[in-house]
């Protein structure tokens, strides 16, 4: 309100101002630019370092001589102005290197809203305004960059393994690590900035629409998702659909795989050399272990998995979580809980592109992993046959699981495959209706999507909670506690105001484009 911001400016001011616990680092600042004074402080870099540098003793147990001068230094040239006041009928904060830095336009022909900057706005001018921000891609590609990355420590245990001593002879692993710094490098070449525009405002909840800003490359904004019509029923509680960039997945696969690599290498060292403990001793026996008996079954599984099983999956896949399936007949719990309850159903499916590399990732897998158990039969002591799977076909796809009890259609970990599609769930039944959903296909949609279904939540909640209540006495032998009860009905209540949160991500004449709608009832 109006006849608050003076108030207002003099909170936001005294906050600026409060630092008495900085002492003699800070000093006061009031600076008048373009007729409006603000008032605060400035935090001095050289008292700073000065302060560090009584500490030196303890830097250097942890850091060089010659790097601690640097840090030093470096912080010795970096002020800090914080400062506020008001500019017409608003309260202004600012932090920056310098007061010089805060400008103020003298007017609008000279502001950032008389450039094409701040268009995309023009289509929200009317709406309940709750934040509008903008961001330069000059200011996109500083802050991307500065987020920085695994190489930079990598690059520092590379170099501090180059004067390191009692690894003996690191240089396998200096090229290893450089290896993760330049496969980092090339994927995050795949990354772009543009401007950043983003509105948000109030209808039907909370929407916010942003244009331009970070593309890490990992979304192929060019195809058509052909799933998208699989989150549609009202029965969906969780939705997501994507196809990933060919390029990215590809690069990511071989910076990840240079990772494991790498940690491996550096474990195998340290396992080799001439250090004492009973910890290390018995880390030793565990890596030489490994290496002997382990390392050649978990590279073949790695190579299963990233070639045959990867490449034999299209870009797109879907996510699908409902609270339908039925509960499995465990031992010991009231029938009706069994009869009425439901658990949730978790399924991820994609199209087959190359059925034939497909089986060939399970021989593959299947057949390492049976060497793997005997290996492991023998360390122990103890029989671990590997299990054999089951299967049933319906409708041209085979479903595949290893029998447990109290399995049921609606709860069986499996994978159905066909030619066409592949679906990995918590439910037989559900993978084979999203396969028909699926085949008989739908609306297309681009870029990422994301459905959360609050309403479908509070069903589920609501149901679960009474269904408790009535077999309270049954399953424990005690109704439920009236403070427990309290509490659960109090949880389920916050979802009462929610209707569902939709994010969705493309690209829209080449402008990368982000809607979420966080929808109230």
């Amino acid at each position: 309100k109006e006849e608050d911001r003076p108030a207002a400016a003099q909170q936001v001011a005294a906050m600026v101002a409060n630092t008495s616990l900085l002492g003699e680092m800070v000093e006061p600042l009031s600076v008048e630019i373009s007729g409006n004074r603000f008032e605060g402080s400035k935090i001095l870099g050289a008292k700073i370092s000065a302060t560090l540098a009584e500490g030196r003793e303890a830097m250097e147990e942890e850091l060089d001589a010659a790097t601690v001068d640097q840090l030093l230094a470096a912080i010795a040239k970096k002020d800090i102005v914080v400062l506020s006041g008001t500019v017409g009928d608003h309260v202004l904060l600012f932090i920056g290197a310098s007061a010089d830095d805060l400008k103020l336009a003298a007017g609008l022909s000279q502001s950032i809203v008389s450039t094409e900057s701040l268009a995309f706005s023009d289509d929200y001018a009317g709406k309940d305004l709750a934040m509008l921000g903008y961001g330069q891609k000059a200011a996109m590609d500083t802050l991307i960059q500065s987020t920085g990355g695994l190489s930079e420590m990598t690059n520092g245990l590379r170099d501090g393994l180059a004067g390191a001593e009692g690894l003996g002879d690191t240089r396998d692993l200096e090229a290893l690590f450089q290896i993760v710094a330049e496969r980092e490098a090339a994927l995050r070449k795949l990354a772009g900035n543009e401007a950043l525009g983003m509105v948000a405002y109030f209808g039907q909840g909370l929407k916010i629409e942003s244009y331009g800003g970070s593309d890490g490359g990992m979304v192929d904004y060019k195809s058509s998702n052909k799933l998208g019509h699989l989150g549609d029923s009202e029965d969906v509680v969780l939705f997501a659909d994507v196809t990933s960039d060919a390029v990215y997945d590809e690069k990511a696969r071989d910076y990840f795989e240079a990772i494991f690599e790498t940690a491996y290498a550096l474990g195998m060292k340290v396992a080799d050399a001439p250090l004492a403990g009973e910890d290390l001793v018995q880390y030793k026996e565990m890596a030489k272990l490994f290496e002997t008996k382990f390392r050649p079954d978990m590279a073949a599984l790695w190579d299963a998995f990233a070639s045959d099983f990867g490449n034999s999956l299209g870009q797109e896949s879907a996510w699908v979580v409902d609270f339908k399936g039925g509960a499995p007949a465990v031992p010991g719990v009231p029938a009706k809980l069994l009869a009425e309850g439901k658990i949730p159903r978790i399924s991820m499916i994609a199209p087959v592109t190359d059925r034939a590399k497909l089986s060939a990732s399970w021989d593959k897998m299947n057949t390492t992993l049976t060497g793997t158990l005997a290996k492991i039969s023998e360390v122990t002591g103890e029989e671990i046959p590997m299990q054999k799977p089951m299967s049933s076909e319906r409708g041209g796809n085979t479903t595949w699981f290893f029998p447990m009890p109290f399995l049921t259609d609606d709860f069986v970990p499996s994978v159905t495959v066909g030619d066409k599609w592949f679906a990995a769930s918590t439910s037989k039944n559900h993978a084979l209706d999203l396969i028909a959903k699926a085949e008989a296909g739908g609306k297309s949609r681009d870029g990422f999507w994301l459905n959360l279904n609050f309403k479908a939540l509070e069903t589920f909640a609501d149901e679960t909670l009474k269904l408790v209540e009535e077999n309270a006495v049954a399953m424990t032998d005690a109704p439920l506690d009236a403070k427990d009860r309290k509490l659960a009905a109090d949880a389920i209540a916050i979802l009462a105001d929610l209707d569902r949160l939709t994010v969705h991500s493309r690209r829209e004449s080449g402008v990368l484009r982000s809607s979420v709608h966080f929808k109230t009832r």
